[in-house]
């Protein structure tokens, strides 16, 4: 039901938040803490039976008969490689339990469970700090104390790392190229939003360029991960979709660029900011929005859709 009414102006809200608004979850302090233990915990419970695990196939000669493992230095033996951080890896393997197979074993779990926590870390900022394109990231009741993005972050590194078709790149030894390869992919993505997100962003983006590269001297398909910020990008950083500050109303001058519905000329869902960690949207006069009430206000004229 829409209706129209003409009503005073209400006076906007003051400084950078609402007043009646409580903080936001730190999202580098302990609001995180208990999500990452656990995916700590269930890695290590569902692949603990694979440090007994024996050498297989291409082990053989990429592990046991491979000579260039046999020591760290010279440095060119393993940089003249195709995948030269994996075959490092190795030697480290080597150089502390030899053909010891549990120690190489033991480096793939960890290696998994790191890219779990960092899909963990990835989902959550990604979905904190997006924009809304209609549907909240998650609807579900909150019965804990965890805020609902970083509980839908959980639900997805939770799935990703216990997901049957990962068995592969962390059971068999060789095919640690892969999980490697997936951890720096991930861990490059996370260091992008970290950036974007971040007053010295240039610092996360050199960290992203270099883990990058890491992740392409492990294997090849790493070449696409440059490709998939862009995404991110298509909009310039004052586009007022992106504002940092959803609190803080949009320009006037800025009105004619906020995206809309092309039948009614009214404001399209992407105009709305969506704030996951107080389960909320901002409007662009910046007020703070709740249930399913959607306000816009134009010269003293006020409709709502409920």
């Amino acid at each position: 039901m829409t209706r129209k009414s003409s009503q005073a102006k209400q006076p906007r809200p003051t400084g950078n938040r609402p007043a009646n608004v409580a903080s936001a979850p730190d999202l580098n302090g302990t609001g995180r803490l208990w999500p990452a233990l656990v995916l700590i915990v269930v890695g290590i419970a569902v692949y603990a039976n694979s440090v007994w695990g024996v050498f297989l196939f291409d082990d053989a000669y990429a592990i046991v008969d491979n000579l260039r493992i046999r020591q760290l230095f010279p440095v060119e033996r393993w940089m003249a490689t195709e995948r030269p951080v994996v075959e490092l890896s190795l030697a480290v393997n080597y150089a502390v339990g030899k053909l010891n197979v549990t120690g190489y074993h033991v480096f793939n779990v960890a290696v998994h469970i790191a890219a779990a926590l960092t899909l963990f870390g990835l989902v959550w900022r990604t979905v904190t700090h997006c924009q809304s394109r209609g549907r909240k990231p998650t609807d579900t009741v909150i019965v804990t104390r965890i805020a609902p993005g970083a509980l839908f972050a959980f639900a997805v590194a939770l799935i990703w790392l216990v997901h049957p078709l990962q068995t592969e790149s962390v059971t068999y030894v060789i095919q640690r190229a892969e999980s490697l390869m997936g951890l720096f992919y991930l861990l490059t993505m996370y260091l992008f939003v970290r950036g974007a997100g971040s007053a010295r962003s240039w610092r996360w983006y050199a960290a992203a360029v270099v883990v990058c590269a890491l992740g392409m001297a492990c294997k090849a398909v790493m070449a696409t991960a440059p490709v998939m910020p862009v995404g991110q990008t298509l909009l310039p950083e004052d586009h007022p979709v992106r504002r940092p500050d959803p609190s803080v109303p949009v320009p006037d001058k800025d009105w004619a660029k906020l995206p809309r519905r092309a039948q009614t000329g009214q404001l399209d869902r992407a105009a709305f900011v969506y704030d996951a960690a107080r389960d909320c949207y901002y409007c662009p006069q910046g007020w703070m929005l709740t249930l399913l009430q959607t306000k816009t206000k134009e010269r003293g004229t006020s409709e709502s859709s409920v």
